[in-house]
């Protein structure tokens, strides 16, 4: 087993089934004697009360129906055996034996109650008293005498005697993973920690990774109020210190004080697995509330339910609660778990924080402070999120770190969320996420290095609260290599320096599909409503309600800056774009403003800054995430061996290929190797019905956000269009992609799409090198799903979460077992595309400014812009694009804004060599004031024959104008789509 200090300094940078009880119902107090007198008032024990030596005192006896009651007896020790005489008897049943509260003087000679457990299990009947249990002479305690032999926790010298033996290399080995504990009441930790230590409290059960705690701990819905630990310079700490696979559950600490140096938490300290075993530890149901956990100085792994994951361990949380508790540490402070470390895993199913977590620098989560490889389902956070608060520049220079703040996790290296939520305001510095903070995994000061980043996905993900930090802040995740199929956000997302995004902060890779964001955004540079910025991007059927706000550049209703790999369609912006500030460029080749109503800029201008030299990872799996061969091949892939394949064969079966049960099936396969196949069928049933009502709850969200947003457009045009009219085209879009052969369709479409246009550029043979299976896919799945449910093949994990560590081995493996690499200075023309987008909103900047545009505000070399819609009015710029350069292509799009309302023409500035064709703008009186485009009246806009080479009409035709009075061209069917 390794040392506890190899253990912490691992830490990365940034089952057999038990009953489920209601967490919030204590269990029911002593009830009137007269239920339950009786003609039984013998008792006859040949065990476990060798050392009662009281004559009297109270027997405590819990009913079969859950009943605890009391009756006054006397004790007689005979030879080996104790009588017992109870002053009123018991009617026949079956009773526990619970244990004997009788007077004692304490040391200062007052009297106070002492208990005794027992925990026997008694049958009266029939004038006759029975033992159902077995003696267990190991541990000196009462157990069931079953196959699985139930040892019974009655009171508080019960738990003494099993810390004892734990914690003793004599006994150690008597813990097998065969080893079962039952509590039958509640019990009182500051007795508890008494005994232990007056002066530190509790030891926990397995204080150091040699003697660690195997078997099962049940709680059996019983609490243990007022446990308390002061060791501020011991690791680990918590109710079990070290847990070798474990398994602790319906276990509760309410009233709590723990204070440790690392891997702090209440019910668990250290996941922890034998050497190359890869262990589970297995935690369900469990909670802690109204507590403090607290690292001393330095500290950090600190968590409510689980303090760390070790080292090539595995951890799986199941239905646990953090209430109302606060949670700080140094770094990594997590609601629920502290951190995970390089080459664990983590899965994290219905779970919930509401609790006020902190850490001084890195890595602050709401469910997770960091960790390596995360699978998160149905978890959902209510508690305040605050990280890097002491965080100050000079900081940096002696290593400490600012990164990694989420509402759900703070840092992660390869993670997979579904269903997930935040209502808990987060604030943090660099990387800020209302779900996930930071994937980062190398690099430093922007101007130095750049960035590298780990892979991020989500589906049905939601942030309701506002989300706040000094760069790289989103309203579902900071920066990471990120995708997402079905995001929502509605709170208040600010950078108060660069990067600000409704769904995503910034970074290498977005995959951003079904979207909506209502939140106010904010930066000094680089905001969306979607996106801040992305060097390479598939941003597809999103739109964005609230007002932008970017203080001196890069502000739109999609993404402030997309790069020069990227596909944009189908997307539309209805919140206005404001500018506030000076107008400085913070882009070197650059000396406007880059506002549009959909991005600011797109493609780049072929010199990257240090920022933008990211590795980009490109793999293979549908956004749908929905193939049933995929999910296996990844399972095969992942090594797990026909065993766990023919389980989740198995229960494929139960409910298909459903893309909610295809997750829950890697979250069901974490418990695989602790209950039989009909057991892991029934947990992964409650998962799936659990993960399929959180992904409803957030599609709902979606829904009714796009359901209740009325456009407004130019007096002279019909509102139905842009509001009933346009949703139902969304609608039947997204519907469209629900399906799996819609969305291979789709993928398929925009590869070649993708494919045609690097062709045009480089030799093919050089073209193909850079070749993606799906741009648009959940680039992360495989990497997620085959390293969670293995070896965490992917070391990458996120930085924030390694104070002044070398980077060199993180970046050096980072995502190489799943990814394809290549480097964004490979290809320096831009491959990008924008259709199908719309804006129906203002963008406010000052008359005169340049680089402003309806759709784009600057369009780079070779960059496409087509079949777009701007119906917005701006003070300056240009009605579609701002400007476009060289070998550009602006086609087949049209402005209904009022031709007055903008400063320039429908392209402000155009290079000599860019190709601009078929547009067209609404004009009042028919004349034709601006070049390059086409003026019609509102009765000419309404007729499809007005427009030359354009595919409109009904069915599949990429436009359509809709049937009624003051009709206008909208987008229709995605080419992407279309099979015209």
């Amino acid at each position: 087993m390794r040392k506890l200090i190899l253990l912490l300094l691992l830490v990365p940078l940034v089952f057999v089934a038990c009953k489920k009880d209601d967490i919030d119902v204590l269990p029911k107090k002593p009830v009137p004697q007269d239920i339950y007198d009786g003609n039984h008032k013998h008792i006859t024990l040949a065990d476990g009360c060798d050392s009662l030596n009281v004559d009297s005192g109270k027997l405590f006896f819990k009913a079969s129906n859950g009943d605890i009651i009391y009756r006054r007896a006397s004790h007689n020790r005979k030879s080996s055996e104790s009588e017992f005489t109870l002053e009123n008897g018991l009617t026949d049943g079956v009773y526990h034996l619970l244990y004997m509260e009788y007077e004692a003087l304490d040391e200062d000679g007052s009297v106070e109650n002492q208990e005794y457990g027992i925990g026997c299990r008694l049958l009266f009947k029939g004038g006759e008293v029975a033992s159902l249990s077995h003696y267990n002479d190991t541990f000196e305690m009462y157990s069931s005498g079953t196959e699985v032999d139930t040892l019974y926790v009655t009171s508080v010298d019960h738990i003494i005697n099993i810390v004892n033996m734990c914690n003793d290399v004599r006994y150690n080995d008597e813990f097998t993973d065969d080893t079962y504990f039952l509590q039958l009441r509640n019990i009182d930790g500051d007795e508890l920690a008494e005994e232990a230590s007056r002066k530190y409290g509790w030891l926990p059960i397995g204080w150091q990774p040699s003697l660690s705690f195997r078997g099962t701990y049940d709680g059996g819905g019983h609490t243990i109020e007022g446990l308390w630990i002061d060791r501020e310079y011991m690791a680990p700490v918590g109710f079990i210190g070290v847990s070798e696979g474990a398994r602790v559950c319906n276990l509760h600490l309410t009233n709590a004080d723990l204070k440790g140096d690392m891997a702090v938490a209440g019910i668990v300290g250290v996941a922890t697995s034998s050497e190359g075993k890869r262990q589970l530890t297995y935690i369900d149901n469990c909670s802690i509330s109204n507590s403090s956990i607290a690292g001393a100085k330095d500290s950090y792994a600190v968590g409510g339910i689980l303090g760390i994951v070790d080292y090539q361990s595995r951890a799986h949380i199941q239905q646990c609660r953090s209430i109302s508790n606060t949670i700080s540490a140094h770094s990594q402070a997590g609601g629920l778990v502290g951190a995970g470390a390089r080459t664990s895993s983590l899965i994290a199913q219905s779970c919930e924080n509401t609790s006020d977590v902190t850490s001084e620098y890195n890595s602050c989560g709401g469910i997770v402070g960091a960790c390596d490889t995360l699978l998160a389902g149905s978890c959902i956070n209510r508690g305040a999120v605050t990280g890097a608060y002491k965080f100050t520049s000079p900081n940096a220079e002696l290593g400490l770190g600012n990164t990694g703040c989420g509402g759900i996790a703070g840092g992660t290296g390869v993670s997979y969320l579904v269903g997930c939520y935040n209502e808990g305001v987060v604030t943090g510095r660099s990387g800020v996420g209302g779900v996930v903070g930071s994937a980062r995994f190398t690099g430093g000061d922007p101007n130095d290095e750049g960035y590298s980043y780990n892979n991020v996905a989500m589906r049905m993900c939601a942030n309701k609260a506002s989300v706040y930090g000094d760069e790289f802040v989103g309203g579902l995740c900071g920066d990471a290599q990120f995708a997402v199929y079905g995001g929502y956000n509605e709170g208040h997302v600010r950078a108060e320096g660069n990067y600000a995004g409704g769904i995503f902060g910034g970074g290498a890779m977005a995959v951003v599909h079904n979207a909506v964001n209502k939140g106010y955004i904010y930066a000094d540079a680089f905001a969306g409503g979607i996106i801040g910025m992305s060097a390479v991007g598939s941003i597809v059927v999103n739109q964005n309600y609230g007002v932008v706000e970017a203080k001196t550049s890069h502000g739109a209703g999609i993404i402030g800056y997309l790069g020069g790999r990227g596909t944009m369609t189908y997307c539309a912006n209805y919140g206005d774009i404001v500018c506030t500030g000076s107008y400085a460029t913070t882009r070197e080749d650059s000396s406007g403003e880059h506002y549009g109503g959909v991005s600011g800029q797109v493609g780049d201008p072929n010199e990257y800054t240090p920022l933008e030299i990211m590795s980009i990872v490109y793999a293979s799996v549908s956004a749908a995430v929905g193939i049933a061969g995929a999910m296996f091949a990844i399972v095969e892939y992942a090594g797990m061996g026909g065993k766990l394949l023919t389980k989740l064969s198995n229960l494929a079966t139960f409910y298909g290929a459903n893309t909610i049960w295809i997750d829950t099936l890697f979250f069901a396969a974490g418990i695989s190797d602790k209950m039989d196949a009909e057991e892991a069928r029934k947990i992964a049933e409650e998962s799936y019905k659990e993960n399929e009502e959180s992904s409803n709850n957030v599609n709902n969200f979606i829904t009714k956000a796009r359901n209740a947003y009325v456009a407004t457009i130019p007096t002279n045009f019909s509102a139905t269009v842009a509001n009933a009219e346009y949703q139902q085209r969304v609608e039947n879009l997204i519907s469209f992609l629900n399906s799996e052969e819609n969305m291979r369709t789709y993928n398929d479409n925009l590869n070649e799409s993708e494919y045609d246009k690097m062709v045009r550029q480089h030799e093919e043979a050089r073209a193909k090198d850079i070749r993606h299976s799906a741009l648009s896919g959940f680039f992360i799945v495989v990497g997620a799903v085959g390293t969670a449910l293995t070896i965490a093949a992917s070391a990458g994990a996120a930085v924030p979460v390694l104070a002044g560590a070398a980077l060199g081995a993180f970046a050096a493996v980072g995502g190489s077992a799943n990814s394809i690499w290549e480097t964004c200075t490979t290809y320096e023309d831009n491959v990008d595309e924008v259709s199908h987008c719309c804006n129906f909103a203002h963008i406010h900047v000052p008359s005169g400014s340049t680089k402003v545009g309806g759709v784009v505000g600057v369009a780079e070399e070779n960059v496409v812009v087509m079949d777009c819609l701007n119906a917005g009015v701006g003070t300056a710029g240009g009605h579609i694009v701002g400007e476009i350069y060289h070998q550009g292509e602006l086609r087949r799009c049209i402005s209904i804004a009022d031709g007055n309302a903008w400063g320039g023409d429908v392209v402000s500035d155009a290079d000599n060599n860019a190709s601009i064709a078929d547009l067209y703008y609404y004009s009042a009186s028919g004349d034709q004031t601006m070049s390059d485009a086409v003026g019609l009246t509102r009765e000419q806009i309404g007729d499809k024959s007005n427009y030359k080479n354009w595919d409109i009409g009904d069915g599949n035709s990429l436009w359509t104008i809709p049937a009624g009075e003051d009709s206008f061209p909208i987008p229709n069917v995605s080419r992407f789509t279309y099979t015209k």
